[in-house]
């Protein structure tokens, strides 16, 4: 067994370690983490062990916030001194909670917990393999209509069933939609409850469509579905459970299995097996200029992989793509990554996935159109931002569209066209509101927030664009916790803001507020490790800025610490650089030099004019509508293509799941009755317990103070003691031997009558109570007849009622009270009437006294326990003696219990 430990207390990890190599099992422990960082980089770039020991609280943060940020599959041991986080603990994968310090024999428990539970699910699993068929004929196919024709759609295709605007439709697996008849409730009916699962009103989800399932606050659900539909799939807190149960039941993880394996036979692999966190490392040396480093870094990670699918290549190119387009870097070189985008794209349509991966197949084109807009390359641009937005509309998906719009807005940007931009920009931004917040959605966001404030500020809108930096500062700080690709990222996003805001400031007067302002940025860009051009755009504005102010010895300091510092091809620092330095010269009374700086700053303006001739200047909805056919024809070849390959995968499956129900449903129910009569058995058994502890609890408490009085009596008042404390015991085990001669068995009270006085029962149980009233100074005092009461009844079942009532009235009755009891002759019947001065019962209560474990039991006058069950047991033992009992009460001023019996004859 491989384990590593997070542990940040040096002591306390290797005293864990030496407890592991004392116990029976074969542990090696590959790895000790002492950090929360360290931790995150090795889970990101190693194998996971079989299990995990993790301190919750180290160093630099919350163990707990790993699972948040990389995919940890392997079971969990938390180890920490603090009991508050347990519940968020379980809510990830642990198999247990200890507190430290840690002892040996708990450690051993966790350890055999862990290998039972493998134990458990291998068996499971084999015995699962055995069940067959269910006699259930759920629909295997469903006829739908497109255009003027029918087609046949196997159930094993359908990833859900949506319902919108009273009309249901069926998403199958490659994205396709078509329109169904039948209502949601209906087609539930059909379909086999073992795949399909009613999330809530809107949507019927199959299960191998599931691709992650998130908790909310309150008990709350969303699930990832694939493809994605167009909102969130929120599963309500009452209809949670349900879900749980049905989708962690290990039939449906067998049935599940099943499928995914045969539908994906024949196909491309798209299971990935590297890790985001090992890419945001690589991307985190590229962004510091150390790009073969990067790059060695994720080939050695590919070198691992049993084998490289189609989901790992096309991470591979994204990845190349994004170190050489980070303009942030020294890296930036836009032909290679242009490139790697054209790959992206070549590997999805050579692979026949554009249908099965439309998201990555859009997320191609926009890469490239990225590219073809930094090279001016305007008309390809447009066309492959048509592709990206017939995809987006296809799909339905708004974060693609979201996209889509941003990108245009970029585009409308560059060429001038402030206002259109600014609607694309809050269009997307819109859009990005239904989308999962990850460092994708925070970059865009923030770039949508400051790029409105920009077109604002070079629209001339000041006051606006002031309100849009403000937000985009205020996302960019709240939300950088999204970014785990790199945090550098979010303070050079900041740095941005500051030097766009500077601008704003400045158009409106305030010269000292848009220097500081840039000097925020500087400070943000100039730290050790940085080396990014936006602190150099940053300083050529507030060089312009000195220049403004006639601060030129300041402004030309920072001319000179800029120059040559910006990427190559950015024409556009360059031609600013050159302009500053024309205008510095011109005011320090240089002209030949301003001339010469003029001169070249005029032919690079001429220059960059004369590449943007070029620009499309017409709509892209003409190449959207050109391109629309085209699209169309490539997803109908790519279908006919998927639907030959299904057809034999879809009955292997059919075959394969129908071979197994039977007997499940069989052994299913022939369970659940067993577990029923179970629970049943369980609940008896705990009200045969309470009763006997109930009842024992008098005749104890009697034979407890009896014996402590012995002790300082004379001789004759023991001997009357020990009768006392032997016929207690003797009720004592009468009452066991009903318990083992099944008399609490629920089915009603049986009786074992014989003659005997009922006046001496009673002065009997008066005694022996007394002793217990004598604990509260109380005083029982008794009005009996003299002659003797001849009864036919249950001598010990009758004590056993007598008992019940004046404990009662003892535990209800203040220190000091009296108790009086009465036996009377009415007729051919007896009476016997208890009544205290107790607390008595408030009239809500009244009607459930005689009920098992009523909840209106209360504590006695000095903190006594109350069970709830002696009336209930008494009522049942007068009842089976032909006889009655009831009560009076007044609260606050005590209670009456009147008990009537047969008299003899």
């Amino acid at each position: 067994m491989k384990v590593i430990i997070i542990e940040d207390e040096a002591p306390a990890a290797e005293r864990l370690k030496k407890m592991l190599s004392q116990t029976p099992y074969d542990i090696e422990v590959v790895q000790l983490l002492s950090t929360f960082s360290a931790a995150r980089a090795w889970l990101g770039m190693h194998p996971l062990p079989d299990l995990i020991f993790m301190d919750i609280r180290l160093s630099d943060g919350l163990s707990i916030d790993l699972f948040k940020l990389t995919r940890i599959d392997c079971p969990v041991v938390f180890i920490t001194a603090y009991d508050e986080y347990w519940r968020e603990a379980f809510e990830y994968n642990s198999i247990d909670y200890l507190l430290k310090p840690l002892k040996l024999q708990r450690l051993l428990a966790t350890l055999d917990k862990f290998n039972e539970l493998k134990g458990y699910f291998i068996h499971r699993y084999r015995d699962l393999l055995a069940y067959h068929e269910s006699d259930v004929n759920y629909k295997n196919r469903f006829l739908v209509r497109r255009g003027i024709e029918y087609v046949p759609i196997k159930t094993s295709e359908i990833s859900f069933f949506c319902a919108s605007n009273k009309l249901v439709c069926l998403v199958r697996s490659d994205g396709s939609k078509f329109i169904l008849d039948d209502s949601l409730s209906e087609i539930e009916k059909k379909v086999d409850p073992a795949l399909f699962y009613r999330v809530n009103r809107k949507y019927l989800v199959s299960l191998q469509a599931i691709r992650k399932i998130h908790s909310l606050p309150k008990s709350k659900l969303i699930i990832e579905v694939f493809p994605s539909p167009n909102e969130e799939v929120v599963i309500s807190q009452e209809n949670s459970s349900g879900f749980k149960n049905w989708i962690g039941g290990v039939l449906r993880l067998i049935i599940f299995a099943i499928v995914f394996v045969c539908s994906s036979c024949g196909r491309p692999s798209l299971a990935p097996h590297y890790s985001e966190l090992m890419f945001d490392s690589a991307l985190a040396l590229g962004n510091r200029g150390r790009s073969d480093e990067a790059v060695r870094l994720v080939d050695g990670h590919f070198a691992t992989f049993p084998e490289i699918s189609v989901i790992d290549r096309y991470r591979y190119y994204r990845f190349r793509f994004e170190l050489y387009d980070s303009y942030y870097s020294r890296c930036y070189d836009p032909t290679k990554a242009l490139s790697y985008a054209d790959s992206m794209v070549w590997l999805l349509k050579t692979r026949g996935l554009t249908g099965r991966l439309p998201r990555e197949y859009a997320a191609a084109y926009n890469l490239q159109g990225q590219i073809y807009v930094e090279m001016k390359r305007y008309s390809e641009a447009f066309r492959v931002y048509g592709f990206c937005r017939l995809i987006a509309e296809k799909t339905g998906d708004s974060c693609m569209v979201a996209q889509y719009n941003s990108t245009m807005g970029t585009v409308r940007f560059r060429q001038g066209e402030y206002g259109e931009a600014m609607e694309l920009y809050k269009r997307a931004l819109a859009e990005e509101e239904a989308c999962k917040p990850d460092a994708s959605t925070y970059h865009d966001v923030q770039g949508c927030l400051d790029n409105i404030a920009l077109a604002y500020t070079r629209a001339g809108g000041t006051d606006s664009a002031l309100v849009y930096y403000r937000k985009a500062e205020k996302y960019i700080t709240e939300k950088k916790y999204l970014y785990t690709t790199d945090t550098l990222f979010p303070e050079i996003a900041l740095a941005v803001v500051y030097g766009n805001e500077a601008l704003a400031v400045q158009e409106a007067g305030d010269y000292a507020g848009a220097e500081a302002l840039l000097k925020k940025g500087m400070a943000i860009n100039n730290l050790p490790g940085r080396d990014n051009p936006t602190g150099v755009i940053e300083e050529l504005h507030l060089a312009a800025l000195y220049l403004q102010e006639h601060r030129n010895g300041e402004a030309f300091i920072l001319l000179q610490e800029t120059a040559d510092r910006w990427p190559r091809d950015d024409e556009g620092t360059k031609k600013l650089w050159l302009s500053l330095m024309w205008q510095y010269h011109e005011a320090t009374g240089n002209p030949a030099k301003a001339v010469a700086y003029l001169t070249a700053g005029l032919r690079l303006s001429d220059s960059m004019a004369l590449k943007d001739r070029h620009r499309f200047a017409g709509s892209e909805d003409n190449i959207y509508q050109l391109l629309e056919a085209q699209y169309q024809i490539e997803l109908l070849q790519k279908n006919s293509t998927i639907r030959g390959m299904s057809l034999a995968i879809a009955l292997l499956a059919v075959v394969m799941i129908g071979s197994n129900a039977m007997l499940i449903r069989k052994n299913l129910r022939r369970h659940k009755r067993m577990l029923g009569e179970l629970d049943q058995k369980n609940k008896e058994k705990d009200r045969i317990l309470r009763v006997v502890a109930h009842d024992l609890r008098s005749p104890v408490g009697g034979i407890k103070m009896m014996s402590g009085l012995l002790l300082g009596k004379d001789e004759a008042k023991q001997a009357e003691m020990i009768t006392f404390i032997r016929r207690s015991a003797t009720n004592c085990l009468e009452l066991v031997n009903e318990l083992l001669a099944g008399g609490f068995s629920g089915e009603g009270v049986i009786v074992d009558r014989a003659v005997f006085d009922v006046q001496q029962l009673v002065k009997e149980s008066v005694q022996l109570m007394q002793f217990n009233a004598g604990e509260k100074n109380q005083v029982i005092e008794a009005v009996l007849p003299d002659e003797k009461q001849p009864i036919l009844a249950d001598a010990a079942k009758l004590g056993r009622v007598l008992n019940n009532i004046l404990g009662n009235a003892i535990k209800f009755s203040p220190a000091g009270a009296t108790i009086h009891v009465r036996l009377t002759g009415q007729g051919n019947r007896y009476r016997i009437a208890i009544r205290d001065h107790g607390i008595g019962i408030p009239p809500a209560a009244q009607g459930q006294v005689f009920e098992v474990f009523t909840l209106s039991r209360r504590p006695g006058t000095q903190g006594e326990k109350s069970f709830g069950l002696g009336l209930s047991i008494s009522k049942q033992i007068i009842e089976a003696h032909g006889g009655k009992i009831w009560f009076e009460s007044e609260e606050g001023k005590g209670t009456e219990f009147i008990i009537e019996l047969p008299a003899l004859g």
